[in-house]
This record gives structure tokens, sequence and C-alpha cells, in this order.
């Protein structure tokens, strides 16, 4: 075992013992717990990036493709299907109802592993 020495501002010092008085645990299993988890969020590989900022980044990009992929695929039905327009209509609704119960599908999916 090896001694570290931390220091914390009033802010960090006090939100840490609150989740530690929460939780049932001492100041220094909850800063041990802290240091666990924030170890845990760095990526596996070295890409420059580190941490949540490189999963939010990350993370940000691939909603942007998919916001471009999905505004193509409604251009293109757009363009294919303009006499029929009144059939897509509620096409948006329909669509977040399906991603809602995709979503649901992968978190028992994963909760099941």
């Amino acid at each position: 075992m090896h001694a570290l020495h931390l220091r914390l501002d009033g802010e960090q010092h006090e939100s840490a013992k609150a989740y530690a008085e929460k939780h049932g645990l001492t100041l220094t299993a909850a800063v041990r717990l802290f240091l666990e988890r924030g170890l845990a969020e760095q990526p596996r590989s070295n890409d420059g990036v580190s941490g949540i900022a490189g999963r939010l980044d990350s993370l940000e990009r691939a909603v942007i493709a998919a916001l471009i992929a999905s505004e193509s695929a409604r251009l293109a039905m757009e363009s294919v299907f303009a006499h029929d327009r009144e059939r897509f209509i509620d096409l948006p609704d329909r669509a977040a109802a399906a991603a809602r119960a995709r979503l649901a599908e992968l978190d028992a999916a994963v909760a099941g592993l």
C-alpha cells in the first residue's frame, strides 16, 4: 500500500465528504472509488484525447454523423416520393418511437450481460 497526500479545495472536500456519508464510506474509501472510476473512464487507446472530454467529443461527432445520415435519407426519400408527401408527415414521430423501442431493446440486452 502506498501513501498519497491529496489537497482538495473546500468545495471538493465537502462534496467528497457528503458522498462518503451518503454511501456509508470513509472519506478515504470514497476518494479511492472516485480515482478507480476516473481511471476506468480513460479510453483504452492513446488517441490524444482522454477521459470524459474525449468520450463526449467522440459522442458529439457520432451524433452529428448520424444526424447528417438521417437527413440525407429523409431528403432522398422526399425527392423520390415528392408526389406522396402526406405519407411522410408523421415519419419523424414514428422514427422517434422506433428509436425509443430500439434503445429499450439495447438496455434489456445490456442488462442481461
